[in-house]
């Protein structure tokens, strides 16, 4: 009768001394001394490295993780290879075991880049900085104030108490404003005026060089006038941001001239 062996890989038989299994092409395993190793099963003896019994077809050993050779249950070396087989896995090629997937990457480690982002993010900030502090404290005359010391005055004096006192040949006009402000006096025959008295820098702040600024309660001599004469006159005060207030048109009359 001829002697058969069965294929560790799938316990197809094959002719005694066969090197690759007929069903499934694996190479029948001869590089090391052959071990006898017997069947749990029925006891039959069997080759190093089969994995299934020739007698019964009972699995007789597990596969070297290593080789693939197989071995039994209790072996601590593999008898192809050598390698041991107290526990671990085979060593993997490449250096650095591979990090796990889903596993979070290690302390320390940072995306590439974030160093960049933060580089240009400071590098705006600090030039951003540098400009407000020139907008700030320069004050350039392309840009706009960024901080203003007062607001703008828009609003012009309020006169009140308006009051004349007249002679034959002159007239005091005496009036109020509720803000430091300049005295001014239009008057004449008519409604239209025609004459002014002055507005010295003394007396007008608004003025450049003006040593005053201003009264609250004005008095102004008008001279010259024309004895038992109507005369019409407005009171006008301006204020240091330039604001002018005119008074509504009032009107005095010139005594008669006195004779002995």
């Amino acid at each position: 009768m001829q002697q058969t062996i069965r294929c560790p890989n799938c316990g197809s038989t094959n002719a005694a001394g066969s090197q690759f299994c007929g069903s499934c092409g694996v190479k029948f395993i001869g590089s090391a001394p052959p071990q006898a190793i017997r069947c749990s099963s029925c006891g039959a003896p069997g080759a190093a490295g089969q994995q299934f019994c020739g007698s019964c077809g009972a699995r007789l050993t597990s596969g070297c993780p290593y080789c693939g050779a197989g071995l039994e249950p209790s072996a601590r070396f593999c008898p192809n290879c050598g390698a041991g087989l107290a526990g671990g896995m085979p060593p993997q090629t490449g250096g650095m075991p591979q990090q796990m997937r889903g596993a979070a990457p290690m302390a320390g480690a940072h995306p590439s880049s974030i160093s960049p982002f933060l580089t240009l993010l400071l590098i705006v900030l600090v030039c951003g900085l540098g400009f407000f502090s020139y907008w700030a404290f320069a004050s350039p005359s392309w840009l706009p104030p960024l901080f203003s010391s007062s607001s703008t005055d828009i609003t012009t004096p309020a006169i009140s108490n308006v009051t004349a006192s007249t002679t034959n040949t002159t007239a005091t006009i005496t009036w109020k404003t509720d803000e430091l402000s300049s005295s001014q006096v239009v008057y004449g025959t008519t409604s239209t005026y025609g004459q002014i008295s002055p507005a010295t820098p003394q007396n007008d702040p608004s003025i450049p060089g003006s040593t005053s600024m201003g009264v609250v309660t004005h008095s102004i001599s008008l001279t010259g006038l024309t004895p038992e004469t109507a005369y019409h006159f407005s009171v006008r005060s301006k204020n240091k941001a330039g604001n002018e207030a005119m008074s509504a048109d009032s009107t005095f009359t010139t005594t008669a001239t006195t004779t002995e």
